[in-house]
Parts: structure tokens; C-alpha cells; sequence
């Protein structure tokens, strides 16, 4: 066996913002015999880049040249694990320190297939911890201290953290276990299948894993048409939840839970991706009973008759259906909402318009409900009148004469004719309200269309305007300019000819001076060439006596 205790797979795409803080609590877990699988489902910034940068060789990275998914990732981590148990961590969570030291120490303890510790969501826009009774393992407060097995919370069992990154798990124990590749909310099926099989687990009774929530760019921001992926994942459970010995104990919860989780998702999904969640919800459905009242009747179904009636309905039905007559005003108010993104412009002026409209639309809903309950009432009593016609006849059948018994023959066939024109008045009714609930949604549509046109219409005005009174401000700035370039060169000029004007009178100054001063030196040196001449006069008149003159030249 090897001398591994717990390895730690951490499967990442693209969350080079946060892998740091996670490593960070892995590398310094108090429980040192650890492997830490790292795999890439093929990141394109720097998050492998930050995974290499941690000098511990107990981490090893795994590279995948295309993105295959979480679940993918996560068996490429089973495959090369080697611990006693493996543990699940995201990129971009983070543990505490003793984590893994405490999970191993209390599954050792008890020998537990699985142990899990509680879980704190950590907001990461509001920055700020939330404490949740889900996550906080509420429901297995009284094995705080002892192990259990899920025969001890069968009742619970659908209100336990289905996560896998706040469990470790016997690896020998998940023996040929696989996350289902290319969906998302790939833990849930894997939950079932390892919870319903194991045979002991314990639990640790501290906030030892972050959960990080409501941040961009994870797996569950912005999953659009992947919603679709529940369907999958919910019929895998529930085949998993099926095939256990407590399933007859728990198939009411257990179909409870599947209609409020289908319900829940198709009124948050994006409209242009219903029709094909519709689809595949209505099959799943379909195939696990639902599909007649008669059949379902004694399954304890809360919803049973907006189930069958949401699947007879066309998907755009369905998707109406889901979002006003079976919700509550609060939530008719997020379909609206989610109007609001489109409308930004001046959506509260758009909304005060539309109120009248959403009130009809709830007002007409809720006189569906009390016409329909009038109905089942109206059938009850035609039907205590059968009954009681039917006994009456068979109690004095043999008595009456043929006129009386004639005279029965007409009430019952007027009591016949009365349910059938009640059935068809309802059935009229309930479908004008019904195709009144429909026109108000269109009626609405086209209020919010022309209400676009009115504000496209106004901002395109505005920007017309806006640029119009651009150009003439920059014909204004162009004008301004001119003149003040016009007025700086003529100022230039101005002070140009002043500055010639003093040069010139500085260059004569000099010049005159420079003339000054060299006529002086002139006059200096002819002085001096007078004054040399008398000295030497003396001279040349004693040479031209010796007949030693320069007009002779002959050298003596």
C-alpha cells in the first residue's frame, strides 16, 4: 500500500486570479503525506505559469490540449491517484490548514468510507462570509460525534451538501466510480452513487472549506444552453436512488425534489433555450410516471396536477405557464426584471406603464384557480347527485311504473346534459382567460416594443442633437482660433519689427564706434609714420650725400 494518505485532485480552467490561494492552503496542510494532482483543462492565461511556480514536489500538473470539462478533469485526477483517500478541491476556493489532517484522522477514526466537514460560502462581491444550514450540514447534527450510514438519514438525504470538494473518500472504496464527462453539475449523480454505497461515514464539525460564490467566470456564471445538462444528471440520480433498498421509503420526497429542482431551473432559464430543457424534462417525466393522474395518485406528488397539465403544453405554453400561473407575484416579478436589461434606458418609467398589465395577468391567474376549484366543486356535487339518483332507482326500481321510471330516465339525462354544458362552459372560460393571459403577454410585448422605438427614437434625437451642437462648437473653436493665430502673428510681427528696429540702431552704434575707433588708429599711425620720417631725415639726407640713394640702386 502506498505510504500516501489523502491525494488531492484540483482540476482548473482559466482562474489564475485564485489558484495561488488555494495552493497556498494545500502546500501547508498540516497533514504532510499528501500528493496534489493539478490539471489543466487547457487555460489560456497564467494559471499553469503560477501552479509551477510552488517549489514542492509533491505537486503534480497535468496539461490537457483541449478543454474536456470538470468532469473529464476530475477522472484524469482518480486515474493517477495513489493515497489511501482522495479529496476535491476548486481553483478557486480554498481551504483551512488542517483540513485534510482532520478529515483523514476522523475517517481513520471510524473507519468511514467518507468523511466531510462543513462548508462557509465566501461572496465574493459583497466580500463577506454567508452561513448556510445546507452547507452547514444542518441535518447530520446528531452524528456530530459517530458514524452513520444513509439507512440513518434516509428522510435527510436530499438535504445533504451533494458537493465532493468538502468530502475525502476511501479509494478503494470508489473502486470504478467516474464523474460523467462533457456535463455540468457532473457531482450530483456522483453524490448518489458513493453516498448510497457507503457502508460507514463520519463527519467533522468545523468550517474547515470556502466555497467562493457569485464569481465572474466560473463554471456556473453565465451557463446558458449547458442548463440542459440537469435533465441528464437528475435522471442519473434518481437511477441511482431508484435502485436502492431505500428508495420505497423516500419515492414520494424523491419525486418532490425532482419536479421542484425541474420547475426551479425552467423558470430561470434564458427563454431561447427552453424549448429544447421542455423537451427533455417532458421525457424524463414521462418516463418516470408522469403521465396520468390515476397513475401517480398514491406516489404523494404536491404538484402533481401542474406537472400534467405543464406537460400537455406547447413549449411557449409551458414557458408561460411556469412563469405566471404557477408562481407567485414576487416571482412574476423577476420575469419582468429580466426585462429590465433591454430597457436600461429608462426602465422605471417602462415598468409604471406595464403594472396595470401585470396585475391583469396575476388577476386573471388567480380567477383560473378559483374557477377551477368551483369546477372540482360543481363535479363533486353532480356527482353526490348521481350517486344519490342511482341508489334511489335501485332501491324502488321494481316499484315504478314506466312513467316514473321515465320521468328518472329524464333527470338523469338532464343531470348528463347539465355536467356536459358545465364542462363545456368551464373548458370555454377557462380557455378565454387563458388566451386573455396570452393576449396581455402580447399586449405587453407590444408595449415594450413601442416603448423601445419611443426611447430609441428619443436617444437618437438626443445624439443628433448632441452632434449638432458638436459641429457648431468646433466651428466656433475653428473661428476662434483663426483670429486668435491672425491676432499672435500680427503681435509677432509688431515685436519682429521692434527687435529689427533696435538691432539695426544697435549694429549702427557699434558700426559707428568700430569707425571711431579705427579712424583714431589711423590718424595714429600716420602720426607715427610722420614722427619716424623726421627722426630718419637726417639719415637719408647723410645717404643721398654718399650718393647711397634708392633711385640709384647700385648697392654700395
Amino acid at each position: 500500500m502506498s505510504d500516501l494518505k489523502v491525494s488531492i485532485i484540483i482540476p482548473f480552467h482559466n482562474v489564475q486570479d485564485y489558484i495561488e490561494t488555494c495552493l497556498r492552503g494545500i502546500v501547508n496542510q498540516t497533514l504532510k503525506d499528501i500528493e496534489i494532482i493539478c490539471v489543466d483543462d487547457s487555460s489560456d492565461d497564467a494559471s499553469s505559469d503560477i501552479v509551477k511556480r510552488f517549489n514542492d514536489n509533491r505537486i503534480k500538473l497535468i496539461n490537457l490540449s483541449e478543454r474536456k470539462g470538470q468532469g473529464y478533469a476530475r477522472n484524469i485526477g482518480l486515474s493517477e491517484a495513489k493515497g489511501e483517500y482522495i479529496g476535491f478541491v476548486d481553483a478557486d476556493d480554498w481551504v483551512n490548514e488542517t483540513m485534510f489532517e482532520k478529515l483523514y484522522n476522523r475517517a481513520k477514526e471510524f473507519n468511514s468510507d467518507i468523511a466531510m466537514c462543513k462548508t462557509v460560502l465566501f461572496d465574493e462581491q459583497k466580500q463577506q462570509e454567508v452561513y448556510n444550514g445546507y452547507y452547514q450540514l444542518e441535518k447530520l447534527n446528531n452524528f456530530k460525534d459517530k458514524s452513520f450510514s444513509v439507512f440513518d438519514i434516509k428522510n435527510d438525504i436530499l438535504n445533504i451538501n451533494v458537493a465532493i470538494w468538502n468530502k475525502i473518500y476511501r479509494r478503494e472504496f470508489l473502486g470504478c466510480s467516474k464523474f460523467p464527462e462533457g456535463f455540468i453539475f457532473e457531482d450530483l449523480p456522483f453524490f448518489f452513487e458513493t453516498f448510497l454505497k457507503a457502508q460507514n461515514i463520519s463527519m467533522v464539525d468545523e468550517n474547515l472549506y470556502y466555497y467562493r460564490i457569485n464569481r465572474s467566470g466560473s463554471t456556473m456564471d453565465g451557463i446558458g444552453q449547458k442548463v440542459c445538462d440537469r435533465i441528464e444528471m437528475l435522471r442519473s440520480s434518481y437511477n441511482y436512488l431508484k435502485s436502492s433498498y431505500i428508495f420505497s421509503k423516500i419515492e414520494s420526497d424523491v419525486l418532490n425534489w425532482l419536479v421542484e429542482d425541474i420547475f426551479h431551473r425552467a423558470s430561470l432559464i434564458e427563454p431561447k433555450y427552453f424549448e429544447e430543457y421542455f423537451k427533455k424534462a417532458k421525457e424524463f417525466l414521462r418516463e418516470i410516471g408522469f403521465t396520468s393522474t390515476d397513475n401517480m395518485r398514491n406516489k404523494g406528488v404536491i404538484f402533481l396536477d401542474e406537472v400534467l397539465f405543464w406537460l400537455d403544453k406547447t413549449p411557449m405554453e409551458a414557458l408561460f405557464f411556469v412563469r405566471t400561473f404557477r408562481t407567485t407575484d414576487k416571482k412574476l416579478d423577476k420575469l419582468y426584471a429580466e426585462l429590465s436589461k433591454v430597457y436600461s434606458y429608462s426602465w422605471e418609467t417602462a415598468n409604471s406603464q406595464l403594472q396595470p398589465v401585470k396585475d391583469d395577468v396575476y388577476k386573471t391567474n388567480l380567477r383560473i384557480n378559483d374557477l377551477k376549484a368551483d369546477f372540482d366543486y360543481r363535479n363533486s356535487e353532480i356527482e353526490n347527485f348521481k350517486n344519490y339518483k342511482n341508489k334511489e332507482m335501485e332501491e324502488f326500481k321494481t316499484s315504478l311504473s314506466d312513467e316514473v321510471w321515465k320521468n328518472i330516465n329524464q333527470i338523469r339525462t338532464t343531470s348528463d346534459e347539465w355536467s356536459k354544458y358545465f364542462n363545456g362552459e368551464f373548458s370555454k372560460i377557462y380557455n378565454n382567460f387563458t388566451a386573455q393571459a396570452i393576449q396581455n403577454e402580447e399586449n405587453m410585448k407590444m408595449q415594450l416594443s413601442v416603448q423601445k422605438n419611443e426611447i430609441c427614437e428619443q436617444q437618437n434625437a438626443e445624439h443628433l442633437n448632441l452632434e449638432n451642437r458638436l459641429n457648431r462648437a468646433d466651428l466656433m473653436l475653428e473661428n476662434k482660433v483663426k483670429d486668435k493665430m491672425e491676432e499672435t502673428i500680427q503681435f509677432l510681427n509688431s515685436q519682429f519689427e521692434q527687435e529689427k528696429k533696435k538691432i539695426e540702431e544697435e549694429c549702427d552704434k557699434k558700426l559707428n564706434e568700430q569707425r571711431v575707433k579705427y579712424e583714431r588708429k589711423l590718424i595714429k599711425i600716420e602720426e607715427d609714420y610722420d614722427n619716424l620720417y623726421r627722426k630718419l631725415e637726417p639719415i637719408i639726407k647723410l645717404l643721398k650725400f654718399f650718393g647711397l640713394n634708392r633711385e640709384k640702386g647700385n648697392g654700395k
